[in-house]
């Protein structure tokens, strides 16, 4: 899979279904070669990585626990919550949510969390401009 600018413009739109993928790709790699045990993988990731978590959370059962920091579950609540990044947010989602709230929904971890079944740890940080802890509250 290519990388950098790229990369970057092809995901536009798939964010996190095309990043999953490349993530489980590299990871089915690393248990072919034996480097990683298939029973005892985890995940943690903050940020960005929080919002792989969060997407990880409800999409696959394959980890023993995630640590999932400073990730939006909802993005039609967190353009309204960030205070900065809607621009890098609306280029990911192909408009504001008022022009493609349906494409928000079907992108919100949140609307899968009913598939969530992996033990979970939620980290935020209380005054966090970019992902507010409110984020966190409704994973929870």
């Amino acid at each position: 899979m290519p990388y950098g600018e790229k990369f970057e413009k092809e995901i536009a739109g798939d964010y996190f279904r095309l990043s999953f993928d490349d993530i489980m790709t590299g990871i089915d790699y690393l248990i072919e070669r034996g480097i990683v045990h298939p029973d005892s993988m985890g995940v943690m990731g903050w940020s960005a990585g929080g919002m792989l978590s969060n997407w990880i959370l409800v999409s696959t059962d394959r980890f023993k626990a995630i640590s999932t920091g400073a990730g939006a579950v909802n993005w039609i609540s967190y353009y309204a919550q960030a205070g900065v990044q809607t621009e890098l947010t609306e280029f990911y989602f192909k408009g504001t949510p008022y022009n493609n709230w349906d494409h928000y929904v079907k992108e919100s971890p949140l609307k899968y969390i009913k598939n969530a079944n992996t033990p979970t740890l939620i980290h935020f940080g209380e005054y966090d401009d970019r992902v507010s802890i409110s984020q966190g509250q409704e994973l929870y």
